[in-house]
């Protein structure tokens, strides 16, 4: 995180690079470190706030703290509906539903 906060300055430009997949400075390369647990998304934050305080705010750093707020509610939605979030009528407990067409209308 440091290297890519500070030693490449990556967060300076990371909401024109955050999409690329090959290459270092491309994203932030923190998603294995998130999901493994060897990372928190509030440490990564107010290191963040530090980045801010010593480099001033721009927005790339307010749309990593967006994909950041982004990252902790899906993992808490997730973990409050399980599953659920991969049916096919999402997290409620329908079984069918009878969509109506007006064929008119197509």
């Amino acid at each position: 995180m440091h290297e890519y906060f500070y030693k490449n300055n990556s967060l300076s430009h990371y909401k024109d690079t955050r999409n690329g997949l090959i290459g270092s400075e491309y994203s932030s390369k923190l998603s294995p470190w998130f999901a493994n647990g060897s990372l928190s998304i509030r440490q990564v934050y107010h290191d963040t706030q530090d980045y801010i305080a010593k480099n001033g705010h721009s927005p790339h750093t307010t749309h990593f703290i967006a994909e950041l707020f982004w990252r902790d509610f899906n993992k808490f939605w997730f973990v409050r509906y399980g599953n659920k979030g991969f049916s096919a009528y999402g997290i409620y407990d329908r079984i069918n539903y009878h969509w109506k067409t007006d064929m008119q209308l197509i």
